[in-house]
C-alpha cells in the first residue's frame, strides 16, 4: 500500500472516530443522567421520623377495667339481721297489778290476753277476831317486744359489687408506644434514597472516564477544525504521561500528523516550552454557534460543552443530595458525597 492510500485510510478512520466522539456527550444538549432534573419523591422511611407506632393492649398503657367482685373495698350492701333491743320498735317488759274485791270471789284478769300472769294471791284481813279474804290480786307482765333489724354491730352479710385494684386487672388499655414497633413512618420528600445515592455515585464514577475522554477528544477535534497546531500539541504535552489517557494521546498524535504533517516527538521540546505560556490558542468556549448550526465546528463545540454540562449537572445534583435528609442523617453518606463532588470538580477543572 502506497503513502497516499495509507493517508486516505487514516483520514477515514479519523473521520469515523470524530463522529463517535460527538455522540459521547451529545451535541451540546444536557446529557442523559441517572439524576437528570432531580425532583423530590415522597417516601416513608425511618429517616423521615415516625408518624405512628403499633397499637397494642398492654399493661404499660394503663388499666382499662379492674375485675368486678364483691369485697370489703366496695363497701357494705347488707349487714346481718338480728332481733335486738337496738332495733326500732323495741319495748321493755313492764309489770302491773290488778285486784278484785273479795266479794267478787275471783282473781282479776290482765288488761290484755297478750299480757302474762306472773302471780296471783289473796290478801286477808281480820276483823273482830275473824280473818278472811280481803282482795284478790293478779300481777301481770306486758311482754318485751324485740324487733329484728340490720346493724353494723351484727356483722356483714354482703358487700357491694364494684371494680377495684385489689380485685386484679380484667383488661388493659390499648395505646401506641415506641417499644411496640413502628406502624408507619412520616412521609417526606427526598431526591434519592440511600441505596439510590450509592448507585448514583457508582454509576457516575464509572461514566467519568468516558466523559473525560470525550471532553479531551472533542477539544482536540476543535483544534483540528480551527487549524491550531499548538492547541493539539499542548493537549499531548498535558496528557502524554497519564496512562489513563494513552488512547486519547495516540489519537491526538495522529491528528497532529494528519492535519499538520508533524510528528509530535520531533518537536516535543519546542512544544513543551511553548505550552508553558501558550499564546494564540483559540478558546473553544468563546465560539458562537446557533442552536440549528450543524457545521462540524459547531457540532464539536456543542459536544465539548455537553461534556462540561454533564460535569456541572452532576456537581449540582450532588449539592442537592448533600442538602437532603440522608446526607444530614448519615455521616458516611455525607462524606461519600463530599469526596465525590471534590473528585468531579477536580476532573472538570483539570480537563476543561
Amino acid at each position: 500500500m502506497d503513502n497516499t492510500s495509507t493517508k486516505n485510510l487514516i483520514l477515514k478512520l479519523c473521520g469515523i472516530f470524530f463522529v463517535l466522539t460527538l455522540n459521547a456527550c451529545g451535541s451540546g444538549e444536557k446529557p442523559s443522567s441517572t439524576v437528570e432534573s432531580l425532583t423530590k419523591t415522597s417516601v416513608r422511611l425511618p429517616e423521615c421520623g415516625v408518624e405512628s407506632y403499633n397499637a397494642l393492649t398492654n399493661s404499660s398503657c394503663g388499666v382499662d377495667n379492674y375485675v368486678s367482685a364483691r369485697s370489703e373495698a366496695c363497701g357494705v350492701e347488707l349487714y346481718n339481721e338480728r332481733a335486738s333491743s337496738k332495733c326500732p320498735g323495741y319495748r321493755r317488759e313492764e309489770r302491773y297489778g290488778r285486784s278484785n274485791e273479795a266479794r267478787l270471789n275471783r282473781y282479776p284478769d290482765c288488761d290484755s290476753p297478750d299480757h302474762r300472769v306472773v302471780k296471783q294471791y289473796i290478801e286477808e284481813r281480820c276483823f273482830r277476831g275473824e280473818c278472811g279474804p280481803y282482795k284478790y290480786f293478779t300481777e301481770c307482765v306486758i311482754p318485751e317486744v324485740v324487733e329484728s333489724c340490720r346493724d353494723s354491730e351484727f356483722g356483714i352479710e354482703l358487700y357491694n359489687e364494684c371494680r377495684h385494684p385489689s380485685h386484679g386487672v380484667e383488661t388493659y388499655q390499648t395505646c401506641q408506644r415506641p417499644e411496640f414497633g413502628v406502624n408507619q413512618y412520616n412521609a417526606c420528600s427526598v431526591y434519592m434514597t440511600r441505596p439510590e445515592i450509592n448507585q448514583f455515585v457508582v454509576d457516575t464514577t464509572g461514566t467519568v472516564p468516558i466523559i473525560t475522554t470525550s471532553l479531551i477528544t472533542n477539544h482536540g477535534n476543535y483544534f483540528v477544525l480551527v487549524r491550531t497546531e499548538l492547541g493539539i500539541a499542548c493537549l499531548i504535552n498535558k496528557y502524554q504521561n497519564n496512562p489513563d489517557y494513552s488512547s486519547v494521546v495516540s489519537d491526538l498524535r495522529l491528528k497532529l500528523l494528519i492535519t499538520f504533517g508533524i510528528e509530535y516527538d520531533k518537536k516535543a521540546a519546542d512544544y513543551k516550552e511553548q505550552c508553558k505560556n501558550p499564546t494564540n490558542i483559540p478558546d473553544i468556549t468563546k465560539e458562537k454557534c446557533s442552536e440549528n448550526d450543524e457545521t462540524p465546528l459547531c457540532r464539536t463545540v456543542k459536544a465539548y460543552l455537553g461534556c462540561i454540562t454533564w460535569f456541572t449537572d452532576k456537581i449540582s445534583d450532588t449539592d442537592l443530595l448533600l442538602g437532603d435528609i440522608f446526607a444530614n442523617s448519615y455521616a458516611d453518606i455525607k462524606t461519600k458525597l463530599v469526596d465525590f463532588k471534590t473528585n468531579l470538580s477536580n476532573k472538570l477543572n483539570n480537563n476543561r
